[in-house]
């Protein structure tokens, strides 16, 4: 039973590290409350950029191939690294796909039947195809979470892209967890502690865990909103 309980927040732990990791990529900062007080780690974020007017990619006249293109020598020139993924949000993706412009040069080794064949390859994140130009595997990612509002947020936020290279140094850290009653600081991603109510005869079980992402190599991501 333990064993479960323990599984279930685990999973919890997990997914507010994913939420963390998306918020450090695409805002360039996470906020954390740490014994009621709110902490902001800015990772100083520059690689970023907001479309607007006729640029805004669904508009006929927009140019995704050369903005894309555009924003990989940005990424090579601040950081030296060459990135190979892009990460959207699914509108991004449904305006790409109806841009004739960018079907046209778009690598359709994975087409079926006259159409791009996506390959599902996590919870939702799913491969979309290849940028032919910079070589980019491209991505939508249409995975969600709670936030501690109660409300439904995306990962990938509505109408923006990330550009950046799985070679980047990042780094999971996890910050040290003192009790109280217990004097013993730990350093390990997760704590468990249980307790006993024998009155009531209730065991609880909680789970401590102070994440932290850190993005050593922030100039080699590229942040934009396209719509």
């Amino acid at each position: 039973m333990m064993t479960k309980d323990y599984d279930e927040l685990d999973v919890m732990v997990t997914r507010r590290e994913e939420q963390m990791r998306g918020q450090a990529l695409f805002e360039g900062k996470v906020t954390m409350s740490i014994e009621g007080s709110t902490v902001e780690v800015d990772y100083n974020l520059t690689n970023k950029e907001t479309l607007s007017g006729t640029d805004v990619w669904s508009n006929k006249s927009s140019t995704p191939y050369t903005d894309i293109d555009e924003w990989v020598e940005k990424i090579l020139e601040t950081s030296g690294i060459n990135p190979n993924t892009m990460v959207m949000a699914p509108d991004v993706s449904r305006v790409l796909v109806n841009n004739e412009k960018f079907m046209k040069l778009f690598d359709y080794s994975g087409v079926e039947s006259g159409r791009i064949n996506p390959q599902a390859i996590a919870n939702g994140l799913t491969y979309f195809g290849t940028h032919k130009l910079t070589g980019l595997d491209l991505y939508r990612h249409v995975g969600k979470y709670r936030d501690l509002d109660g409300n439904l947020k995306a990962y990938v936020p509505n109408g923006k892209i990330l550009i950046g290279s799985t070679e980047a140094r990042t780094t999971q850290f996890y910050g040290p967890v003192t009790f109280v009653k217990d004097p013993i600081t730990y350093n390990t991603p997760r704590i468990p502690r249980e307790f006993v109510d024998e009155n009531a005869n209730i065991r609880y079980l909680e789970v401590n865990s102070r994440p932290l992402p850190v993005i050593h190599d922030i100039d080699a991501f590229f942040v934009a909103t396209v719509l």
